[in-house]
């Protein structure tokens, strides 16, 4: 424990940043996808394998939505990466 508390107390703020941010993310992004399973399997879970399907991709498509959102809006570097990606060289 003494170890931790050491590992701990020496992280900078912008480490501390992106931990918080990881661990809200997981938290959220587990919270929506499983949201959309539930409500989608008790919708549309008994018509089909492929709906069965199409539900889990929506699910995922979630997940990563929760992703990136919660860290372009938390990390401030997130912002001109997705720029970048998106073509916008401004």
């Amino acid at each position: 424990m003494k170890k931790f508390n050491e590992w701990y107390q020496n992280l900078s703020l912008a480490e501390m940043s992106w931990l918080v941010t990881i661990f809200v993310t997981a938290l959220l992004g587990t919270l929506v996808s499983g949201v959309v399973l539930k409500w989608g399997m008790a919708s549309f879970g008994e018509v089909s394998l492929l709906a069965r399907l199409t539900v889990s991709l929506a699910a995922t498509a979630a997940y990563a939505a929760v992703v990136v959102i919660l860290f372009y809006v938390l990390i401030p570097d997130m912002r001109v990466a997705v720029k970048r990606i998106l073509g916008d060289q401004d």
